[in-house]
This record gives C-alpha cells, sequence and structure tokens, in this order.
C-alpha cells in the first residue's frame, strides 16, 4: 500500500470526508486526492499536517505503507510476522474510536 491509499484509509476508518481532512490540514482537496491516488508526492510538512488531524504519528503512516517489495529478501520473514501485529496495534489504538482501548 502507498502511502496515498494508507491515507485514504486512515480518513475513511475515521468517517472523514476528503474535504474535511484537506481543510482541517491547510491543503486543497485537490491536492489531497492526487496525494491519495498516488499522483504526486506529499511533503514531510504535508505529511504531519494530515497525520495530525487524523490523531496518528506520521511515522506510523509510513511503517502502514510498508509493503514486502521494500524489504530485503533476508528480512522477510519478520516483515511478514511483524506487520500483522503492528497493523492491529494502529488498528485498534489509533483508528479505533473506543477511547477506551487508547487508554490501555
Amino acid at each position: 500500500m502507498n502511502i496515498g491509499e494508507v491515507i485514504e484509509t486512515f480518513r475513511r476508518k475515521k468517517k472523514m470526508r476528503q474535504g474535511d481532512l484537506a481543510k482541517r490540514a491547510n491543503i486543497t482537496q485537490s491536492y489531497l486526492s492526487m496525494i491519495e491516488g498516488n499522483k504526486t508526492d506529499a511533503s514531510i510538512q504535508t505529511l504531519k499536517s494530515i497525520a495530525n488531524v487524523l490523531e496518528i504519528p506520521v511515522q506510523l503512516l509510513v511503517v502502514y505503507s510498508l509493503s514486502s517489495n521494500q524489504i530485503p529478501d533476508d528480512k522477510k520473514n519478520a516483515y511478514y510476522r511483524l506487520m500483522p501485529l503492528v497493523q492491529e496495534i494502529i488498528e485498534e489504538y489509533f483508528l479505533s474510536s473506543d477511547k477506551n482501548k487508547k487508554e490501555k
């Protein structure tokens, strides 16, 4: 998954419209659409703004976007074991609407 797809996934899981995220991140909706569609790369500052609105650390956006083809062959076994756990943690603690889970 590329970073644009991750942003779109997180935005949708938070039931946020593209225009709302763009406005709160101080970017245009068309620019956000291009980022989500993988038609342009966002600057680190833009990614930080988007991550801030989504209430998730920007580093987790990057980790969530990792794919196996970016991992050296000798590290793929670890990747396949760790990524499901990392994704579960991100979804439970940063994307869940249940505030009690966030306090664990």
